[in-house]
């Protein structure tokens, strides 16, 4: 669009920031710029993206020989629509291939934020009625929000994406079993030469430069080991209780514990976890202690905890009291999994066996569906599965889990030597 009108960045030293207006050529965009200044308690992105996107609709008008000033609230909707059209012309332009700047594509959701931005600018200068797009806002869901209550012509549906089917994937027995030996041993870190030669400390006679390498091989060697156990624990914690993703990280010390001689956790979301995560069936309390693998897992990470949570207070952080953590000591966060299955994925490449079809890459959401296939080849209750997996429904629980490959063969091929059984006495029985 060759048009005069464009973004001016420049330093105020009155306001002592950056600010952003609009230019045409050699004269300033009055209308943008007032509403721009009035938020210039914004960052400066912000301020920039308020800006930018004020200058498709005020080049609109320049083409069409139209004053904002002109308009009023009765003949402000007519040409709002018309720029609405324009907006959804360029998206069906950038999605076919054919826009006139393919290197910056008109999306729905930026052309939906671009109009939103005009209601703004209209509602700040009084021509639509509405108190809520008064004000400045800082954040996504805030700014989503007022734009609801601008007039139906100032937004655009933004066609929602297709749904992804969520693939039931799940751990076969013997990958769940090699995940253990791999998670209690084989991963486990070796201990370095000069403590398997030393362990009692550093000598007498020895140079400074040794013992010093001794201290510092002896907690490298202590950060490891306690990271084997974190990872080792958040394996056990997931198999056994068979939380959600985001449910993992809203765990507390006082939450794990056993009652009589039972290992528990008490899934309690308060105000101080809701930044990392969200509990979607609300409080309960799961029975993990199924396993006694859990229970030494338990136990290992217990004492090591303390030493991840001391790094975290050495780098002038306050001490939490969040069951797991990050490997920097810090409370664990819902991508502080991904340590996790990127180690699986990477010792083990594939998983669900030699069907193509059913391979796939190990993730959170597997171990949950792995935990409903045990507990339903054990033999276990569905309302017992329902209760421990956190299902409000019991068809949710339904859709879980998956029928393992080799059970579906041995099935079949025990029903196929009884059949041959019956089918060979038969013929048996007509001979005589």
């Amino acid at each position: 669009m060759g048009s005069g009108i464009q973004v001016i960045r420049t330093y105020c030293p009155f306001w002592e920031r950056t600010v952003y207006e609009l230019w045409d050529g050699p004269h300033p965009v009055i209308a943008a710029n007032n509403y721009l200044r009035s938020n210039l308690m914004l960052e400066d992105a912000t301020l920039a993206d308020k800006a930018y996107s004020l200058v498709p609709f005020f080049r609109f008008l320049e083409r069409n020989g139209l004053n904002f000033f002109d308009f009023t609230e009765g003949t402000l909707k007519p040409f709002i629509l018309h720029f609405r059209n324009e907006l959804f012309w360029r998206v069906r332009q950038s999605e076919t291939g054919i826009d006139n700047n393919p290197t910056r594509p008109l999306h729905y959701a930026r052309a939906s934020h671009m109009l939103g931005e005009v209601g703004f600018l209209c509602a700040w200068w009084g021509l639509i009625q509405s108190e809520a797009c008064r004000h400045s806002y800082r954040t996504k869901s805030q700014w989503q929000n007022a734009s609801k209550a601008l007039p139906d012509y100032f937004n655009i549906g933004v066609p929602r994406g297709r749904r992804k089917l969520k693939f039931n994937h799940v751990f076969e027995p013997n990958e769940v079993e090699a995940i253990w030996s791999y998670l209690t041993s084989e991963a486990r870190p070796k201990k370095p030469f000069i403590l398997s030669e030393h362990p009692f400390g550093p000598k007498r006679g020895w140079s400074s430069r040794k013992s010093v390498n001794w201290k510092a091989a002896q907690q490298t060697y202590k950060d490891k080991r306690a990271w084997f156990h974190r990872q080792q624990m958040l394996w056990a914690l997931m198999l056994g209780s068979g939380m959600r993703r985001s449910e993992v990280p809203l765990i507390m010390d006082e939450d794990i514990r056993f009652y009589g001689e039972d290992l528990w956790v008490c899934l309690r979301p308060r105000n101080e976890t809701q930044r990392l995560g969200t509990a979607k069936t609300g409080p309960r309390t799961i029975f993990i202690g199924w396993d006694p693998r859990i229970i030494v897992a338990w136990q290992n990470w217990v004492r090591s905890r303390s030493l991840l949570i001391d790094k975290w207070k050495r780098s002038g952080n306050t001490s939490h009291h969040m069951f797991l953590t990050n490997r920097d000591g810090g409370p664990l966060t819902v991508n502080g999994l991904d340590s996790l299955f990127e180690s699986l994925n990477t010792r083990f490449p594939i998983f669900g066996g030699e069907f193509t079809e059913e391979q796939f890459t190990a993730h959170p959401h597997a171990v949950r569906h792995t935990v409903e296939s045990l507990f339903e080849d054990w033999g276990v209750p569905r309302d017992i599965r329902q209760r421990h997996l956190g299902h409000k429904k019991p068809e949710t629980t339904d859709l879980y889990g998956k029928v393992y490959r080799r059970r579906y063969v041995d099935f079949l091929s025990k029903l196929e030597s009884t059949r041959t059984a019956e089918m060979t006495k038969a013929y048996s029985d007509n001979l005589v």
